[in-house]
């Protein structure tokens, strides 16, 4: 299990994501509600879909964030990898789900009160939905340890390639989180990145201010690609957000096949 130290560790870090998030999705449901009203649909049950969009997405992003958190605190410690730590992990991501989402709980409840339309799912589903996502992530980490340490034996340190689990094996283990950037990864993710702008501009079910603002997503991490060395872990946050978004056009399946494979190169596996 984790240590208490370990845990407060992880907490001041997901604490400082989950400000950022909170400030950015403010700006971003201002936006929606902005575009919608300039379209005569502020008051309508669009307005209550979009708001509903923008809240499961955005418990995706925070469930994750809190696994990305305690999986680089994971990374480099030798642990029993076992159904206790499996427990303990998840009961982290439920504690700051619930700890860290009173904005989004306000947004939810104003939105049903006050927007007409058909009744939204309760925020207790739609956290159930994240936390899902999440814990299915955490079973799949711990799982590739367990494989690992049965065929590795002995083994006292392994190299892994992804950027949400981690892998050791034996007792005293070392576990590297490695990613690669090498001219064909590059590439691939520059390609994947274009398919999917172009997915999002063809995309019927998005409104503007949300196209947009995926189309900045897109230039962040095109930027960070550009760099001599790209921060990985912000790019993992970046491609995550892209990946919530365009799983949700039915149309843009191929583009996000072409992403979520060419992520793979650089050590990012997305749901």
């Amino acid at each position: 299990m984790l240590s208490s130290e370990l845990l407060e560790l992880a907490a001041t870090r997901i604490r400082i994501e989950f400000e950022e998030r909170r400030e950015r999705f403010g700006r971003e449901l201002q936006e929606i509600q902005s575009e919608l009203s300039l379209q005569g649909l502020g008051t309508a049950g669009a307005a209550q879909e979009a708001t509903q969009q923008a809240l499961m997405r955005e418990l995706d992003i925070r469930a994750m964030l809190v696994w990305q958190a305690m999986s680089r605190i994971l990374s480099s410690q030798s642990l029993a990898i076992d159904a206790e730590l499996n427990r303990q992990l998840k009961e982290e991501v439920v504690s700051h789900l619930a700890a860290g989402c009173d904005d989004l709980i306000t947004i939810h409840r104003f939105t049903c009160e006050n927007l007409p339309g058909g009744a939204l799912p309760s925020f207790e589903a739609m956290r159930e939905r994240a936390l899902a996502k999440t814990w299915s992530e955490i079973d799949i980490s711990l799982l590739t340890v367990q494989r690992s340490q049965e065929a590795e034996g002995a083994q006292t340190t392994i190299n892994i390639y992804q950027p949400y689990g981690i892998v050791q094996t034996g007792d005293g283990s070392i576990a590297h989180l490695t990613q690669s950037f090498d001219a064909g990864s590059r590439s691939a993710l520059e390609r994947a990145l274009g398919a999917v702008e172009q997915a999002l501009i063809n995309a019927q079910a998005l409104s503007a201010t949300e196209r947009a603002q995926a189309q900045d997503v897109i230039r962040e991490v095109q930027t960070e690609l550009a760099g001599t060395q790209p921060n990985v872990h912000k790019i993992r946050g970046l491609l995550l957000a892209i990946a919530i978004v365009i799983q949700a056009l039915g149309s843009a399946g191929p583009a996000y096949g072409l992403l979520k494979a060419a992520a793979a190169l650089i050590g990012v596996h997305l749901p």
